[in-house]
């Protein structure tokens, strides 16, 4: 009742905040979009009762299984917080990122085209020398 996710599984998030909303006290009126229809189907009892220990275990089950995805993140969480949680803001990492750079000892990396332009240089001159050395037949591992 007392944490805060996030995430893209808008119904699961809406049934999170229902269960908030009432306080754990649900009803036959609680969403049931994030079940799967066997799930659905079993939350009726063959007298037509709502069985609503069923649906918060269904309910739990389902958080555990999104958090553990990275689908559902919990707000105040070090092991379940958003990736997003964990990079520097956009505007202070604009602001500040030459001096970010130059402390990493990454200033050679600051140009992302130019490095991209490097790596698919080199990726294709060792492709080059791989496949000389198996038309020369000098690869050992190749029949």
């Amino acid at each position: 009742k007392f944490l805060h996710f996030k995430g893209k599984d808008k119904t699961l998030l809406d049934a999170l905040q229902h269960f908030k909303d009432k306080q754990g006290n649900i009803s036959r009126t609680a969403p049931t979009g994030f079940l799967n229809e066997a799930e659905t189907q079993s939350l009726v009892s063959e007298t037509g009762k709502f069985r609503v220990s069923l649906y918060k275990a269904h309910l739990f089950l389902h958080v555990a299984e999104k958090l553990k995805a990275g689908r559902l993140n919990l707000k105040h969480s070090y092991k379940y917080r958003s990736l997003d949680d964990y990079q520097i803001p956009t505007d202070i990492w604009q602001a500040n990122k030459e001096e970010y750079l130059r402390r990493a000892g990454m200033t050679g990396f600051a140009d992302g085209a130019s490095v991209i332009k490097r790596l698919k240089q080199k990726l294709d001159e060792r492709y080059r020398q791989t496949n000389q050395a198996i038309l020369a037949g000098k690869n050992p591992y190749l029949n």
